[in-house]
């Protein structure tokens, strides 16, 4: 419960020592009587009496703050509300409002080596603007006066080796974006759309170097997109990773058969990469030969790879750095090394990762390349008595609008065959399924393959297949991608976004890495056999490397008024009772189901709320796939339904504020999908409702159910929710409650993640709210914010018209300018408003504050686990 906020301001007073800057409890910067006081909990002392910002004697400042007690969506929330500066006589002037948003951030710094007279300074954010282009908007300042210079997307990952402009083909887009100064050398307005990129998918931006120009060309400034905000709170556990891959070949210079895919997790915030992937080639059967990252950026010039990289005067970390190999040359390696980030501290994106030989010659070297796409590794399928030992290292990203391309190394398969290379069904190794394509159409899995070489190697997987996207439409995500031998046999498997397993080398003094969350949906229904009516939505939220979940959700048709049991079991079907088998708990140890239970109300609609230790999604005791079951009060089964994880967002309805009407206890849970291009899929439970009445369920234009505004929908367009609504029984339960609706996405152009949906009664009555992506009540202090999309209006009282990227609040709301992507790391982002010349733009970045608790966590043992799980004390965790 922790915000960060950082940023860039222009066109404040000079010199200033101390000027406030605060949240505020209102939801306008239109009017200042609606801007209100300082926002915090009442009986207690005002945080933000000691929230200050330093200005030099240009009037610029850049913004750097920690305040606890705060979140985006749940406990004190800020989303939606004014951020106010002041100046140094106490009075406002400056206004802007905290709006969510899903984007990449860059914070401009001095460029490498430049040796110029200006100090650069500056805060961009990067969104998705529609299918093909991207949307540049901020501030930057400290810069050369009345001057325009280039602003562009470098091709390298790191600042010190920022390369040449990042484009495919012959035609350079980056020759004619630019920022332009004013006197003061500040241009508070910049606004750049340019095509064909996209964030994360084709032709991604996401983790590149962005270089600002002088008027002659040379270098001022560089920034990494999707970097941390610098965390002024060392021990803040971390809600930041960034993934790469490391495509290995050859080292420069030599001829041998070294190749192989590798893939590096990196906690930004505490410092910390996992190492993990496939390399083939090697000398067999090889002990502790090294593996390290270099100082380079390349693999092309051996002379130019460099030493260790380290920081000087410490102790190498990279001598005890070392991999094994198998009888045929093949290394699976898995590496934990502390001290290092992805692009903040001690940055290893763009340089050179190298394997030794046993005898220290550098035999193999591949580029750190940060990705957005998933990894999966290959273990043994569940069940195989075949005589191949498979590894294997596969990446898969979007690779247009639907199409996922797939690259890798699998190895310790059979020698010189071709096999069939599949996603399935399933999220479960344990329950594969079959091929995971539309029913009714062409089965694209069919023509799939890998093929070895003599030592059963392919180190060259390349596939593209339609029609799939990684998260989107027929998403790949999470599920299990298959192996099979030559005649069909199944011979690997691995689920696709699992986290990286942790080194048997992991130390207790060691920091903790970076969380990983996954999301997975229930549909509830009768259990089988059975026609008792029973209905419900449920949302499982999983903490991947603590290994706890939380199982939330509404459910119907259930004994009115009893307590009973709610377990998950080791069966994969709700088709036939003899396979949902019983409860799915390690033997031996104590069987924590028989103390997970729900209680319904007077109606029989229960509000489920459980959360259990020692499970995970897909990798320690994983549930993903596995049937939930409720009991009777007399222990008989009589719900059931199937785990499916799920890059949806969830919401989760409360009675709305300041609702006085005679339904005070509304529950219900929807999730909201991606289902085509311009398209959502919003289905789920509600309850506590009228009785047999028909009401609207909408999605607001606000980010905060205090405030949570008009429809949200495009200006001058038809409203689509007019149509949009839900229908209850004689109960007040509304079940099968199924919608589509365009043209919206849920985290790029018209994008709804993080807004506020909101249940109305028949007669128009706001009755229930909730907000889209936010995390289940008791589970909010494991997951990281989201980001927030800047947001401009005038300084009420002045009259002054916003000068920034974006001209109004209007156009802000509702173009498409401001669509958004998942990212990385949490973050929120306020441009504020124009008085008197003052612009910028901050970012607001959540945490936790004790990374302290969730690094001793880490190797605690059981009944550590379930005490912090208990008291709430989980560590931090990110979006999938």
């Amino acid at each position: 419960e922790v915000v960060t906020i950082t940023g860039t301001v222009a066109g404040l007073e000079a010199s200033v020592t101390g000027a406030g800057i605060h949240v505020h409890t209102g939801f306008s910067c239109e009017d200042a009587s609606l801007v209100l006081d300082h926002y915090f909990e009442d009986g207690t002392v005002d945080p933000w009496l000691v929230t200050t910002y330093d200005t030099d004697a240009n009037g610029i400042a850049a913004v750097s703050l920690v305040v606890p007690d705060f979140t985006m969506k749940g406990r004190l929330p800020i989303a939606g509300r004014a951020l106010v500066l002041h100046a140094s006589n106490g009075d406002r002037v400056g206004c802007g409002l905290v709006e969510p948003t899903s984007g990449s951030f860059v914070s401009f710094e001095t460029y490498p080596g430049y040796s110029g007279t200006y100090e650069p300074v500056g805060t961009l954010l990067v969104t998705d603007a529609g299918s093909t282009s991207v949307a540049i908007e901020g501030t930057v300042a400290g810069l050369e006066m009345n001057a325009t210079g280039g602003l562009h997307v470098h091709e390298g990952f790191n600042c010190d080796d920022a390369g040449g402009h990042y484009f495919e083909g012959s035609d350079d887009p980056w020759l004619t974006t630019t920022y332009t100064t004013d006197v003061d050398g500040v241009d508070d307005a910049v606004s750049l759309l340019v095509a064909p990129y996209t964030l994360h998918g084709e032709f991604p931006v996401a983790h590149r170097a962005v270089v600002l120009h002088e008027s002659d060309g040379t270098r001022v400034a560089c920034g990494l997109l999707g970097a941390t905000a610098v965390d002024e709170a060392p021990t803040t556990a971390s809600t930041a990773t960034i993934r790469a891959k490391v495509a290995v070949g050859s080292y420069p210079g030599t001829t041998n058969d070294v190749k192989g895919f590798v893939k590096i997790d990196s906690d930004e915030d505490a410092a910390f990469l996992k190492i993990s992937g496939t390399v083939t080639g090697l000398e067999p059967s090889v002990t502790g030969a090294g593996v390290h990252v270099h100082t380079g950026f390349t693999c092309d010039n051996a002379t130019e790879v460099l030493g260790h990289y380290f920081e000087e005067g410490t102790v190498d970390p990279w001598l005890v750095t070392t991999y094994d190999t198998d009888a045929n040359g093949n290394a699976a390696i898995d590496l934990e090394v502390p001290g290092f980030t992805m692009a903040g501290t001690l940055p290893i994106a763009g340089r050179a990762f190298v394997l030794h030989a046993a005898n220290g010659d550098r035999v193999g070297c591949g580029l750190i390349s940060p990705t957005t796409g998933d990894f999966a590794s290959f273990e043994t399928y569940p069940g195989y008595a075949g005589v191949s030992e498979p590894v294997g290292t596969v990446l898969v990203t979007d690779a247009g609008s639907s199409s996922v391309a797939i690259e890798g190394t699998v190895a310790g398969l059979e020698a010189s065959a071709t096999g069939g290379f599949h996603i399935h069904e399933g999220y479960n190794c344990d329950a594969a399924g079959g091929h995971y394509f539309e029913e009714g159409a062409d089965d694209p899995w069919l023509v799939t393959t890998y093929a070895t070489d003599a030592n059963g190697v392919d180190d060259a997987v390349s596939l593209l297949v339609a029609p799939y996207t990684l998260r989107q439409e027929y998403p790949v995500a999470h599920r299990a991608v298959v192996l099979h031998e030559a005649d069909g046999t199944r011979v690997a498997c691995g689920l696709l976004g699992a986290a990286a397993a942790t080194s048997a080398n992991a130390t207790a003094e060691g920091p903790t890495p970076a969380a990983t969350t996954a999301r997975a949906k229930v549909t509830m229904g009768s259990y089988p056999g059975l026609t008792n009516g029973v209905t419900g939505f449920l949302r499982v939220d999983s903490d991947e490397d603590a290994a706890v979940i939380m199982i939330t959700g509404t459910v119907a048709g259930l004994e009115p008024s009893v307590t009973a049991g709610v377990h998950v079991h080791y069966g994969f079907s709700c088709d036939e009772s003899s396979l949902v088998l019983g409860h799915f708990f390690e033997m031996g140890t104590e069987d924590l189901w028989l103390q997970t239970t729900y209680t319904s109300d007077a109606s029989g609609v229960a509000a489920i709320s459980v959360t259990v230790p020692g499970y995970t999604m897909k990798g320690a005791w994983p549930v993903a796939g596995r049937a939930v079951v409720l009991h009777a009060d007399n222990g008989d089964p009589v719900g059931c339904g199937l785990i499916e994880p799920t890059s949806g967002e969830f919401v989760s309805f409360q009675t709305y504020p300041g609702y006085s009407g005679t339904y005070e206890q509304p529950v219900g849970t929807m999730l909201v999908s991606d289902a085509g291009a311009s398209t959502i899929a919003l289905e789920g439970v509600v309850a506590g409702l009228e009785a047999s009445a028909t009401g609207g369920v909408h999605v607001h234009e606000g980010y905060n159910c205090e405030n949570s505004g008009g429809h949200y929908f495009q200006e001058g367009t038809v409203d689509p929710w007019l149509e949009t609504t839900y229908s209850t029984d004689a109960n007040g339960v509304g079940v099968d409650f199924s919608l589509t609706v365009s043209p919206y996405t849920l985290r790029q152009e018209y994008p709804v993640a993080y807004r506020a949906v909101v249940l109305h009664e028949s007669d128009g009555t706001r009755v229930a709210c909730g907000i889209l992506g936010a995390a289940a009540a008791a589970f909010q202090a494991t997951t990281a914010a989201p980001s927030a999309s800047p947001s401009t209006v005038g300084g009420p009282g002045f009259g002054d018209d916003p000068i920034v990227a974006i001209s109004s609040k209007k156009s802000k709301k509702r173009s498409g300018t401001s669509t958004t992507v998942v990212i990385i790391i949490a973050v929120i982002a306020v441009v504020v408003g124009c008085c008197g010349g003052l612009c910028c733009v901050l970012l607001v970045a959540k945490r936790r504050r004790n990374a302290e608790e969730s690094r001793e966590s880490r190797d605690d043992d059981h009944d550590l686990k379930k005490q912090e799980t208990d008291d709430l004390e989980l560590p931090v965790v990110h979006p999938n």
